[in-house]
Formats: C-alpha cells, structure tokens, sequence
C-alpha cells in the first residue's frame, strides 16, 4: 500500500469512526491494519461490495437511526462512483 494511504488509514483508525478501504476488484492491497475490514468493488457489480458495508455497518450498531442509515448509504454512494469514474 502506499504511503499516503497509510498515513490515511492511521489518521482513520484514531478517528471514532469506521474506515472501510474500498479496494477495485483484481488489485492486491497489503499493509492494512491487522482486522481490518475492506469492500472489494467491481464497478460493473457494485451492489454485493454496497452490502457487505452495510453489513459491517449495522453489525457495528451505528445503523440506530434511519437518518445515519441514509447518511452512510449516501457516503457510500459518492465514494463508489468516485471509484467507478477511476
């Protein structure tokens, strides 16, 4: 992994939040945190990466509410077409 997304991953890991690294299908991804859960996403498929997050989410219990329930989704949504147009 490079450095810049490792930095990004331990910056995540201090916040009191989840970080999901959304990771394109066939690409190797090495130095994660040990546990550390990852999306894999194939842009022509991307609805089984969409519900293993939502998945982990809710298993985390941050799913309490049905406005963070949206909130996550639009984030996810965003951060999957982000990843498509690459």
């Amino acid at each position: 992994m490079p450095v810049t997304m490792q930095r990004e991953m331990r910056f995540a890991a201090q916040l009191p939040r989840p970080a999901i690294p959304i990771v394109l299908r066939g690409l190797a991804v090495n130095g994660l945190l040990p546990g550390q859960p990852v999306s894999t996403l194939d842009p022509f498929n991307p609805v089984p990466a969409e519900q293993q997050m939502i998945e982990y989410l809710q298993s985390l219990n941050l799913a309490k509410s049905k406005h963070q329930t949206g909130v996550a989704l639009v984030l996810l949504a965003v951060g999957l077409l982000a990843l498509a147009k690459n």
